[in-house]
């Protein structure tokens, strides 16, 4: 996965100031980083694997009578 750009990075903000209305401060702050947030999961930055999960599936052939 390639490191985001400049212009993707800062996609919310761009699509709050796209419309006419006006924005508080702490919206396009709060827009900025839940984008951050998801980058650094993403890119494993500054993150810690707690678990992993396996997901098994039932072999039906296993229980084929023959």
């Amino acid at each position: 996965m390639p490191i985001p750009d400049f212009q993707n990075l800062m996609l919310p903000l761009l699509q709050l100031a796209a419309g006419r209305a006006e924005h508080r401060l702490s919206d396009a702050i709060e827009a900025l980083a839940q984008q951050l947030a998801q980058y650094l999961i993403d890119y494993d930055i500054g993150v810690a694997e707690v678990s992993r999960y396996v997901v098994k599936k039932l072999d039906l052939d296993y229980f084929e009578e023959e």
